[in-house]
């Protein structure tokens, strides 16, 4: 089914905080944060989702405010995204892009007497979402640790659980967190200096005892830090940039093992002209796909980031990403998986203020069309992406509008290009021709996409192949090829016949 872009924001289900003193949960385990923090639950909306208009991928649509934080997207089983930002300092606002084009935007939780972290994360919870961030308030939330909360029905503010998964300060650092598939949960975030520090496992109290497990580096910095699963072993591993180091050929791009505490190993590429490139964002992500593996994707190491590169981990050599060959094209790179264990890459250039997008085969070893969309942002804070396991990619970035100059989380989707090959051809019409077409994406064959040409309509074979017959005395002239199939751009190519 083909997603729609455009998501209707709902008016705010917020009432205003009230003090009260009983508190009941159903919940095992957890904590009612309006008893804890004086805040009465928002009300729970019964507002169906809104059929919105099918639009093209590349106008964006607002969905909220952001505080120039990190946004975090959460595809479920049934294909929907779950998105989260921190609308201000006290407030994580969410949005439910659903598969069928609908959608639907709240507040998850409203903060008082202390602050949120900036880049929330969400990790599965079953059939919805777990939001993990770190928070500072009254006990036990005073330490920062982060802390778990899950949302209860739509439109009401999300509860707290009764665990943490660290025993360090998270509310102004940056972090990665996962769950594997015995759902197991850990974090790993930046410690000021030369550590990376992580828990794998929750603690039944907040925070958690200590200590936190860390690798410590010789000097420099850690940068911000993702988390992923590897499929092959369920192992957590975590992607982090160092900088400031010495000598500084140590400066680059490293993935760490961290249920084996070992294993480190630095990216082909990244790092030793840049500092300061090398202190933005990894993205890094696992793929499920018969081939399978972990991802990273970060700048090279040329001071202004002359492209991205693309690393299956373990491997000796990084892929160029097509199309970021221009001046800092490495602004919050984003990875997420795709259908068949294809990845997608999205990236916004700084330059020219466009999104880009492109996905690999199923091998990860080939790239497809690259797209781009102008998002009328002259300023970027951040970009996610999710949803790809269903065909098309939800791009959800928080920037400021070139028009007003405020604030804004916008989303759109984005689809890839199928191929259409040989992209032209040409014969006379003094006999019959029979001409095979074939479309691929990314160079792996599509089966049952309709191609049609010259008033004929064909449907591909296993292979990606349909046949046309050209009969003997066909109009000359040039005819246009089209290859479309759901979720995808049309492919197109051109049949010239001569007399």
């Amino acid at each position: 089914m083909t997603r729609r872009a455009s998501v209707t924001r709902f008016p705010s289900s917020r009432q205003p905080g009230r003090w009260f003193g009983v508190c009941r949960t159903a919940v095992p385990g957890a904590l009612m944060v309006g008893c804890l923090l004086g805040i009465a639950p928002a009300a729970v909306r019964s507002d169906p989702v809104p059929r919105v208009p099918k639009v093209a991928p590349g106008h964006w649509s607002k969905i909220g405010t952001d505080m120039a934080a990190n946004a975090s997207i959460w595809e479920a089983p049934d294909g929907s995204d779950w998105a989260i930002w921190a609308e201000n300092s006290t407030t994580y606002d969410v949005a439910l892009l659903a598969p069928n084009g609908g959608g639907k935007e709240a507040t998850a939780l409203h903060w008082a007497g202390g602050g949120i972290a900036n880049n929330p994360v969400l990790v599965s919870n079953g059939t919805e979402p777990l939001l993990i961030f770190g928070a500072g308030g009254p006990p036990p939330y005073n330490t920062g640790a982060l802390v778990g909360f899950v949302p209860s029905k739509w439109g009401a503010l999300w509860t707290g659980l009764s665990w943490s998964l660290s025993n360090s300060t998270i509310i102004d650092g940056y972090f990665g967190a996962a769950r594997n598939s015995a759902g197991e949960l850990s974090a790993a975030w930046n410690t000021v200096g030369p550590y990376v520090s992580y828990r794998i496992g929750t603690a039944a109290t907040i925070p958690a005892p200590p200590p936190d497990q860390q690798f410590t580096f010789p000097n420099g910095y850690v940068g911000f830090i993702n988390e992923a699963v590897d499929p092959s072993n369920d192992d957590f591993y975590a992607a982090f940039a160092r900088y400031f180091t010495k000598p500084s050929s140590t400066d680059g791009v490293y993935v760490a093992d961290l249920t084996t505490h070992g294993g480190i190993t630095k990216a082909p590429g990244s790092g030793t002209e840049s500092v300061s490139r090398e202190s933005l964002a990894v993205a890094f992500a696992a793929s499920t796909g018969k081939h399978g593996g972990l991802f990273a994707v970060y700048c090279d190491n040329t001071g202004s980031c002359n492209h991205l590169l693309f690393w299956r981990v373990g491997s000796p050599h990084a892929l160029v990403v097509p199309g970021s060959t221009a001046q800092f094209p490495g602004d919050w790179p984003a990875l997420a998986a795709g259908p068949d264990g294809r990845m997608w890459i999205a990236w916004f250039n700084g330059a020219n203020s466009m999104v880009y997008t492109v996905r690999t085969n199923e091998a990860d070893t080939r790239f497809g069309p690259v797209e781009s969309y102008d998002d009328h942002l002259v300023d970027l804070n951040n970009i996610a992406v999710s949803g790809g396991g269903a065909g098309r990619l939800d791009v959800v970035l928080g920037g400021l509008i070139s028009s007003n100059l405020k604030p804004e989380i916008l989303t759109t989707q984005s689809l890839t290009g199928l191929q259409l090959s040989p992209g032209s051809v040409s014969f006379h019409n003094t006999t019959t021709v029979k001409v095979v077409f074939t479309v691929t994406d990314a160079g792996d064959p599509v089966a049952g996409a309709t191609v049609t040409v010259a008033g004929q309509s064909g449907t591909t074979d296993a292979g990606g192949a349909v046949t046309f017959a050209f009969p003997k005395g066909i109009s000359p002239g040039k005819y246009a090829a089209t290859a479309m199939d759901a979720d995808y751009f049309s492919g197109h190519a051109s049949v010239v016949v001569l007399r």
